[in-house]
């Protein structure tokens, strides 16, 4: 509760560092995140927005929260590795 009175919060944000220039990215985020709620929707909106190329996938799992993806026996977290696995080789290639 006391995060919008913090000093630094700008620079805590992902957000507030997103420009034009920012590289091409996969965005991986939790619907129901209790902690973080709503900021990788409003990360891609800026990726799009700034017409910036961006890939994302949000699971809609009541279950699967903030670190969703790093617990890797769930089918989303399963999900979000393959499509990470599958963004980094098209990446690397240069296919993206």
């Amino acid at each position: 509760k006391e995060i919008e009175t913090f000093k630094y919060k700008e620079g805590m944000s992902p957000i507030e560092h997103i420009t034009e220039q920012f590289p091409k990215t996969l965005v991986i985020y939790a619907e129901q995140d209790f902690f973080c709620g709503g900021q990788g929707e409003a990360i891609c909106q800026k990726l799009k927005d700034l017409g910036v190329y961006h890939e994302s996938y949000g699971s809609t799992e009541y279950a699967d929260n903030h670190t969703f993806s790093l617990t890797w026996t769930s089918k989303a977290a399963q999900e979000a590795t393959a499509l990470s696995i599958s963004f980094l080789n098209r990446y690397f290639k240069g296919e993206i």
